[in-house]
């Protein structure tokens, strides 16, 4: 089974993302993503932090807003 996105999330600036996927085995974990600029690609998407895997959803936001400076987990402070 394929991993299924539950959540994502952008900063306020546009320059970082976090996707939540839940992997076939039913763990979640949080993938970091940050926008790169290069002479040859011009902007794209690199890979950030990656998480390990959390038993919920609600685990793993508060996961990555310790993880992500710059996440603020949605409906509450991290």
């Amino acid at each position: 089974m394929d991993d299924s996105r539950l959540a994502s999330f952008e900063s306020a600036d546009g320059q970082r993302s976090v996707e939540f996927n839940r992997d076939g085995a039913g763990f979640v974990r949080f993938q970091e993503f940050v926008r790169r600029h290069d002479d040859i690609a011009s902007a794209y998407w690199g890979f950030g932090q990656y998480s390990g895997l959390y038993a919920s959803l609600e685990e793993a936001i508060i996961g990555a807003s310790s993880d992500l400076p710059w996440f603020d987990r949605p409906g509450g402070h991290s």
